[in-house]
């Protein structure tokens, strides 16, 4: 039975974080209603002083709890905890994350008042602040009739800015992936395709802490060649799950699309060239059957575009080195195109489209934000060069 009076249940994955955890912890106890919340910490086989770290807090704080699992990774870790979460709602944190101190009143309030079954909140980065939620979505409190009326939703797939009805993780297959990357993609994306109402908090609910060193916060994420693997292993699976719900279909696709552009861009530099042929081969697989069309609408940089385009072309070797098959720029029906050295079906070329805001001024592809402009009657140049400027077209977050 849980606890009289706890109404939410949080759930702190631990592995080797002694440098993050208390501030972590710290950021639990700090709760408004910290009297209404259970802490449950998963130490997860630490070889540094994490364990004795969540030890400790649990001697001074009777609703904290830690407990040992081994394996499986983050997923393993919380699917150990999930059944002893009882209370009625259900929190993640990560350990080298941080709440706001009303981050789980303002959740469970929204919640409680929307009957909504599933909420998300807007993120922000640290220690350098920044929206990781900057979507006009979150500019207000929102009561959604399902995903549609926000589709963008699915952009963010994790479920550390979530609050889940503890009543969810019931039903069958609701479990997280264990011993991957991206273990929570399969548990956010169903929960937010099926769920009738869905709460948008525009308070701030999760501080997501970031490497100074890192560009953006995919940049960790597109460095191990095991996260290549995972994530378009997981997408495949998102697929076999969920493409076929009619309510959903349109909103899964968006998702498995949007989610795999920097994948593919960055496989050729991250995979030996026998992996990155699988690769390939398998991300074909996957993404070959979508409509040009479809994959066309979910463009904002013209190397995404590329990639896509050699997916369904079947050319691995432009998959591989796009840099050295690109010609320059041509007009095709007024809009500007990569050109580029082998002959193009009809049917592919939306794929070569460089996508807005790029413009055409007097005869001079120029970029929306005054940037690089190329002369679409030049004769062929650098292709490294051409390809730069062309991705410099377009600037925004996708």
């Amino acid at each position: 039975m849980p606890n009289a009076g706890v109404t939410v249940c949080v759930i702190v994955p631990v592995l080797n974080a002694e440098d993050t955890l208390a501030e972590a912890l710290d950021s639990v106890v700090a709760q408004t209603i910290f009297a209404r919340v259970r802490t449950i910490v998963v130490e997860n086989g630490s070889t540094d002083g994490s364990a004795e770290i969540a030890a400790a807090y649990a001697e001074r704080h009777g609703n904290i709890t830690v407990i040992r699992h081994i394996g499986g990774g983050c997923g393993g870790a919380r699917n150990a905890a999930l059944p002893l979460a009882l209370e009625p709602y259900v929190a993640f944190l990560d350990a080298d994350d941080i709440l706001p101190s009303t981050s789980l009143e303002r959740r469970v309030d929204l919640m409680e008042r929307s009957g909504a079954d599933i909420l998300v909140g807007a993120m922000e980065t640290f220690p350098d602040i920044r929206s990781y939620t900057p979507d006009p979505l979150y500019a207000e409190d929102r009561i959604l009739e399902g995903l549609a009326e926000a589709p963008q939703l699915v952009d963010i797939a994790n479920v550390t800015n979530k609050l889940f009805r503890r009543s969810y993780f019931d039903a069958p297959g609701n479990l997280f992936l264990e011993d991957v990357s991206f273990e929570d993609v399969t548990i956010t994306m169903r929960a937010l395709v099926e769920a009738r109402r869905i709460a948008v908090l525009s308070e701030v609910c999760y501080r997501y802490r970031k490497d100074p060193s890192a560009t953006t916060i995919m940049t960790h994420a597109l460095v191990k060649p095991s996260n290549f693997w995972d994530h378009l292993r997981i997408n495949a699976l998102v697929h076999e799950r969920l493409a076929d719900d009619p309510a959903g279909s349109a909103l899964v696709d968006r998702y498995l699309i949007r989610s795999i552009r920097r994948f593919l861009v960055h496989a050729p530099q991250r995979l030996s060239p026998e992996d990155l042929r699988q690769f390939f081969d398998e991300a074909r697989e996957l993404y070959g059957h979508y409509p040009v069309s479809l994959l066309a609408e979910h463009m904002t940089k013209a190397s995404w575009t590329m990639a896509f385009y050699a997916l369904l072309a079947d050319d691995f070797e432009l998959f591989r080195d796009p840099d050295s098959h690109i010609l320059g720029v041509e007009l095709v029906d007024g809009h500007p195109h990569l050109q580029i050295d082998r002959p193009v079906e009809p049917r592919l070329r939306p794929l070569l489209r460089i996508p807005p805001p790029a413009n055409l001024r007097d005869g001079t592809l120029a970029s929306g934000n005054g940037g690089t402009n190329l002369n679409v009657s030049a004769p062929r140049r650098s292709a490294q060069r051409l390809r730069t400027a062309a991705t410099r077209f377009v600037r925004r977050p996708g």
